[in-house]
């Protein structure tokens, strides 16, 4: 089993980005199941403060959870 993150962070996007990529605490337990049901990944966590997003996935197959974790992160930018 492999650990991935994928992030952004005040260093690496502008405050406008990090706005809409933010999740609120009541979403991320619904963020984090859609992610599981996908089956890309075992376990996974959500980072979402002020100044990052991250998103931890450990998985078997990593490229297959890198693009899962991206496809949220594209959700939740169209929204």
């Amino acid at each position: 089993m492999s650990l991935a993150v994928v992030g952004i962070s005040h260093g690496t996007a502008p405050v406008g980005v990090r706005e809409r990529l933010a999740y609120s605490r009541a979403e991320v337990p619904s963020v984090l199941t859609r992610l599981r049901d996908t089956g890309s990944s075992a376990e996974a966590a959500l980072i979402s403060t002020c100044n990052r997003r991250e998103v931890y996935v450990a998985a078997e197959e990593l490229p297959a959870a890198e693009v899962a974790v991206r496809d949220l992160l594209a959700e939740q930018w169209k929204e």
